[in-house]
């Protein structure tokens, strides 16, 4: 995970940096869109321990130009008195604000508000992902002009008992 922003990154995670942090997100999403996995690339963020609303959204800037798609947003709980103190909590208006602004930059989900943490809703944004993937894969299809050609789990020619994807296509668009 991300966890924060620059300015307070050597603070929240010592040890750590910022640079790397997105090298590595860089380099997820350069072996997913190798096909070396199908998942999406996915980091969160956390509020509350200073950072200003410019801070956020140039931090969800430079999350999205790594080509991470999924994106959490939650409040920052102190979770030892070792760890840093909870700065301010954040309005769930601020938390709306930040999703828009994640969307708007081209992110394809994005979970924002107070009890979000990094795994929030997990299994919905597979399921969603899951039905939005064959979708995708159907419009494409029929963009091609292929109505009646049955296609496998990787879009290709099939000749099993799989839905024609005019059928699919009836169903999904």
């Amino acid at each position: 995970n991300t966890e924060t922003v620059p300015r307070l990154y050597r603070e929240a995670r010592p040890g750590s940096r910022y640079d790397r942090t997105l090298a590595l997100l860089a380099e997820a999403s350069r072996r997913r869109d190798e096909g070396s996995f199908s998942g999406r690339v996915k980091t969160g963020i956390m509020l509350g321990l200073g950072e200003s609303a410019g801070e956020v959204r140039a931090t969800l800037g430079d999350i999205r130009a790594t080509g991470v798609q999924v994106v959490t947003i939650g409040q920052y709980l102190q979770p030892t008195p070792k760890h840093l103190p909870v700065d301010r909590y954040v309005h769930p208006d601020e938390f709306a604000a930040h999703k828009e602004s994640a969307l708007e930059l081209g992110l394809l989900h994005c979970e924002a508000g107070p009890l979000v943490r990094s795994s929030y809703h997990a299994d919905k944004q597979a399921e969603q992902e899951s039905d939005s993937h064959r979708r995708d894969r159907v419009a494409k299809a029929l963009q091609h002009g292929v109505v009646a050609q049955e296609l496998d789990d990787h879009g290709k020619e099939d000749q099993s008992d799989h839905e024609p994807v005019g059928l699919v296509a009836r169903q999904l668009l």
